[in-house]
């Protein structure tokens, strides 16, 4: 069994550089990395949100989205603007150019996620999500016990 879960993690790592390899390639099309990326299409999915709450999102600190925000900004993707309701907060706006990024990059996911799976059924493919989600649950077990243990 062991050699069994050894062998599978292997391949799942494999798989997922693998994705991260494709999605680098297409993203970079776009002139941005792929840290900036992944800001810009969490403003995009979280239109209403501060900069603050798009950190939380993303599970990084306020100062490493701060420069990634900076970066955007000045390529003309996002507008920052003070909260009317609190100056301190700082609400983000995708700009035309942000907006028409966002738009081809789910296109271009939605391309490799069909390749990705394609000859899967439908069953396959529901009982693998299935599968992940029990992965990410042990994954929040293990990384929660590591926190209690600091």
């Amino acid at each position: 069994m062991e050699h069994l879960i050894k062998e599978t993690a292997r391949k799942f790592r494999r798989a997922n550089r693998a994705l991260m390899r494709i999605i680098d390639k297409k993203v970079s099309t776009t002139q941005l990395y792929r840290g900036q990326h992944q800001v810009l299409m969490n403003i995009a999915h979280n239109p209403s949100a501060s900069q603050a709450e798009i950190a939380d999102i993303m599970e990084i600190s306020p100062a490493a989205l701060a420069v990634s925000l900076k970066k955007l900004e000045k390529g003309g993707y996002i507008k920052r603007n003070s909260d009317i309701s609190d100056e301190r907060k700082k609400r983000i706006e995708m700009t035309e150019l942000g907006e028409s990024i966002v738009a081809e990059s789910h296109r271009m996911f939605q391309e490799v996620e069909n390749q990705m799976f394609q000859g899967f059924s439908e069953e396959e493919i529901c009982k693998l999500a299935l599968y992940l989600d029990r992965l990410n649950e042990n994954l929040l077990d293990v990384q929660n016990c590591n926190k209690e243990e600091k």
